[in-house]
């Protein structure tokens, strides 16, 4: 029988917008007994998720529903297996996603085990993504391509998938806020959460600057061209991210982009559009979602190396030590390390890992 279909108790992770609000409703409807979950994270008040505002927004949503709502602490866990990670990467020039670390080890990892003693049988979220049961977890695109968000999922072990639902993956944006002034939801007037829900009222170059592990270790430097060229000077390798236009100033003629960053050399390298660029890379920390059969050979696959960016045709060739190497045609797609590459075949997600 399919999880959909069986009437198991459902874990509805609750962050207070409209999307978990609406997901958690919907499967009520559908005869689940539902139990709202929110996981307080630490996160700043107006963070978006994980703090004091959004677990009150998160209980008065439950309410709305009429279903019984738990808070579980996890904001020890959180600052060591995502906001550590997370910094030390950018303080040394690597721009990591925090949402993916946050679902494959926290949201969809370690939260399980604690759910499991409330007599949970499946786990749900808000999450524009799709997850097929018949043939076992099949991850895949929302329906709606302009809200999906399967890139952040694809390190979701597949273990937990099996025991995922996601009422959202058919549905779009304004369906849902739709959904939820119809039944009248306070959720429906809260604004979308940020990406980064630790950093509020701040910077994240000051977070780190502040930190007493990582600020001693900002060092000013040279900003260089290809040629290794000095053109300017700068407060910080972890000011920057490859791929970036913003924050450069006027130092050479036409649009230029930072293509490489040296922390030993504390040097931000610039270049053009064309030489950001990249139409080979490695990929480490792989995590496959399709069987282990596609890792016996390369495979052709539509590659994503951001969230919601338009994916592109690649050849991806298995490595040992679970990494990877990614081709694409030229001029190549922006790849920045500690940013993740997710591969697709259609709609369906293949597997990931990190750029390195």
């Amino acid at each position: 029988m399919r999880l959909e279909s069986r009437k198991v108790r459902v874990a509805a992770l609750l962050s207070g917008g409209v999307d978990s609000t609406v997901a958690a409703a919907l499967l009520r409807d559908r005869g689940h007994d539902v139990v709202g979950v929110h996981l307080l994270l630490g996160c700043s008040s107006g963070g978006g998720c994980g703090g004091k505002d959004s677990a009150e927004a998160a209980g008065r949503a439950a309410r709305e529903i009429g279903i019984p709502f738990v808070v579980i602490d996890h904001r020890r866990p959180f600052e060591r297996l995502v906001v550590r990670p997370f910094l030390r990467g950018k303080a040394s020039g690597r721009t990591r996603n925090p949402c993916v670390a946050c679902n494959a080890r926290l949201r969809f990892g370690l939260v399980w085990d604690h759910l499991r003693s409330l007599g949970v049988g499946a786990l749900a979220s808000g999450h524009y993504a799709r997850v097929f049961h018949d043939r076992g977890p099949i991850l895949a695109r929302a329906a709606h391509p302009g809200c999906d968000q399967s890139y952040v999922l694809f390190a979701v072990a597949r273990k937990i998938l099996a025991l995922c639902l996601f009422p959202l993956g058919e549905l779009g944006k304004e369906d849902v806020r739709g959904e939820a002034v119809r039944r009248g939801f306070t959720s429906a007037a809260r604004p979308s959460s940020q990406d980064l829900c630790f950093v509020t009222g701040t910077s994240l170059a000051e977070v780190i600057e502040r930190d007493p592990a990582l600020g001693r270790h900002v060092r000013a430097g040279e900003i260089v061209d290809r040629a290794g060229r000095v053109v300017g000077r700068h407060d910080g390798v972890h000011r920057f991210t490859v791929g970036q236009r913003r924050g450069l100033g006027a130092i050479a003629p036409g649009p230029r982009y930072v293509v490489a960053l040296d922390p030993r050399l504390r040097r931000v390298v610039i270049g053009t559009g064309e030489e950001v660029k990249r139409s080979r890379f490695g990929v480490s920390r792989v995590h496959l979602q399709a069987g282990p059969e596609t890792w016996r050979q390369p495979f052709r696959a539509q590659l994503a190396t951001r969230y919601r960016t338009r994916p592109v045709e690649a050849l991806v060739t298995p490595r040992p030590q679970r990494r990877a190497w990614v081709e694409v045609e030229p001029p190549g797609v922006v790849a920045s390390p500690g940013q993740c590459a997710v591969w697709y075949q259609d709609d369906r997600v293949i597997g990931g890992g990190e750029i390195v």
